[in-house]
């Protein structure tokens, strides 16, 4: 009798243990799903490269912005934020009429005027004891700030535009043909 007893005992802890191996397994077969669709998500969100080049919208977007600064220098900045010229056309005129000036003075032994620019001061260092008002700088860069909003408007509107006619013709090719080839060529 004390035989089948252990093996009643032996058959009981052998289904416990198969019941055991059973939750095992499938644990073992969640978390590696989980690992195959985290790995899946991040190859696609993170390293794949997608081939979306499209030479209008390159060139939309490489337009450089060019600003012209209250005391008169051009500033041309490349789609990167980055100064790629800068033209002070004031310095130009300004060295012009400072040799005008400097032919005319020297005969009579007076110092040249510094030149003067469009706000009626001069150029060299401002009077120091003025102090500028908040008011005053955001009047004197305002015509500045507009101009690179309306440049930016622009470019912004040039590729919604671009977008639209884009998304116009995905939507009748998607008519003219099979549901599937538009989700290929997208």
């Amino acid at each position: 009798m004390e035989e089948n007893f252990d093996t009643a005992k032996d058959v009981q802890l052998e289904k416990e243990f198969h019941m055991k191996r059973k939750w095992i397994y499938l644990i073992l077969a969640f978390v590696l799903i989980l690992a195959g669709l985290g790995g899946y998500g991040l190859y696609i969100f993170k390293f794949k490269k997608y081939d979306v080049a499209d030479p209008e919208v390159d060139k939309i977007v490489e337009d450089p912005f060019e600003i012209t600064m209250p005391d008169g220098t051009e500033l041309i900045i490349d789609k990167d934020g980055n100064v790629v010229e800068e033209k002070n056309s004031l310095e130009k005129n300004a060295s012009n009429e400072e040799e005008g000036n400097d032919k005319e003075n020297s005969s009579d032994g007076t110092e040249p005027t510094p030149p003067v620019n469009s706000n009626g001061q001069s150029n060299e260092v401002a009077n120091p004891t003025k102090k500028l008002t908040v008011k005053e700088i955001k009047e004197k860069y305002m015509p500045a700030f507009k101009a690179l909003e309306s440049q930016a408007n622009g470019n912004l509107d040039a590729l919604v535009g671009r977008a639209a006619n884009e998304y116009s013709e995905k939507k009748k090719m998607a008519k003219e043909s099979n549901m599937a080839i538009f989700i290929i060529n997208m």
